[in-house]
């Protein structure tokens, strides 16, 4: 790895003497150095075409740059895909940095100068994302750079731009797609929520069905027994409602089941169940509440409803309500025995007619013996 120079001297017609000597030293030192030098440089143009070579095929552009506080820019450096990205050449890149923001989108062009000023003031890493028109053609891109203060009034970038298009398209195909599935999914959970209010409403009424009142007493009967709460059921009955058939026609029949089935919505509690048990016959299941309270409240309903006039086929008329009430665990300790007693109780009320009245009946599984006293 090492280079001998053989320096000769002639054609000189006195003896050598040291300073000939001194002075051949002093050339081949020259020699040598010059040598080094050119070594360096072969050097230098290698590793730079091999970084050349690197950067202008990595996926992403590069770009080195310089800005005062006054805000000029100029590239000291881009490689060959920054300018596809941009769509510029590194010619016009160097003459004019400003060329670089003409091709951001208008739209995004205030979020970039907004982080570039937050950046500046913080010196924190910029990193922005956003739509670049080139040729025409919308792009998305992003760019990282870093700001290192060399000077006291200018600051070198180091960054990297990369084209995100693909990755965006896909993200939104992802969230269109999620978007379809989610509004399907509502759909479904809507339709899947009206069959099930199908199949527990009473399509007339609008209140809940024999089926859902035969899924919830027994839920309803053993949360009161947990409680130790009481739990009463008023079963109601419309007076006449076989007369208003055959005399004004079922559509006035149809008007009156309306009618009734709305007040009980209006008038009952949140968390009272109201169902339309068959035909005419409707029955409210009332949690913690004694006969004496679903007395009270069934006996408004009776008289709110006496009050009411129906039209149909400009014929007026008027009916009124019928109600048997029986409590848990004062009448019967089961929904079967419950049902049982309120509708014993409703058929002393249509003795009379616009009548309620609370069930006889007591339940003597909760009676207990207390003997026989002798005196």
């Amino acid at each position: 790895d090492k280079v001998r120079i053989i320096l000769g001297l002639a054609n000189k017609t006195t003896d050598y003497d040291k300073i000939d000597v001194l002075l051949m030293c002093l050339v081949g030192d020259q020699l040598v150095k010059i040598l080094h030098s050119k070594q360096l440089e072969i050097a230098v143009t290698i590793a730079k075409k091999q970084y050349d070579q690197f950067v202008n095929n990595i996926p992403f552009g590069i770009f080195r740059a310089h800005s005062t506080l006054e805000k000029t820019l100029n590239f000291e450096y881009v490689n060959r895909q920054f300018c596809e990205m941009i769509g510029l050449t590194p010619k016009e890149i160097y003459n004019d940095a400003n060329s670089v923001f003409d091709a951001i989108h208008p739209e995004d062009l205030d979020s970039f100068i907004t982080l570039n000023r937050e950046v500046l003031e913080k010196r924190t890493l910029f990193i922005w994302e956003g739509r670049g028109v080139i040729d025409g053609s919308v792009r998305w891109l992003r760019v990282e750079a870093r700001p290192e203060k060399i000077l006291k009034d200018e600051i070198v970038w180091h960054g990297v731009v990369t084209d995100t298009t693909e990755r965006n398209q896909a993200e939104r195909a992802l969230r269109d797609a999620n978007a379809l599935l989610e509004n399907r999914v509502a759909e479904i959970e809507l339709l899947q929520e009206k069959l099930r209010e199908q199949a527990i409403r009473d399509y007339l009424t609008g209140l809940f069905n024999r089926r859902y009142l035969d899924e919830t007493i027994e839920r309803e009967i053993a949360r009161a027994k947990r409680d130790r709460s009481q739990l009463s059921v008023v079963m109601i009955d419309i007076d006449h409602f076989k007369s208003i058939n055959d005399t004004y026609g079922h559509e006035a029949g149809d008007i009156v089941l309306i009618e009734l089935g709305s007040l009980l919505m209006k008038n009952s509690r949140t968390s009272d169940i109201a169902c339309r048990h068959g035909g005419d016959e409707f029955v409210i299941v009332m949690p913690n509440a004694s006969p004496e309270d679903a007395l009270k409240r069934a006996d408004e309903w009776r008289q709110i409803f006496e009050r009411k006039r129906f039209t149909s086929n400009e014929r007026r008329f008027a009916t009124t309500l019928s109600m048997g009430i029986a409590s848990y665990p004062l009448h019967a300790s089961s929904p079967k025995g419950l049902f049982q007693a309120a509708d014993q109780a409703l058929y002393q009320s249509k003795i009379h007619n616009n009548f309620v009245s609370i069930s006889r009946r007591l339940d003597t599984s909760t009676l207990h013996s207390i003997g026989r006293t002798d005196l």
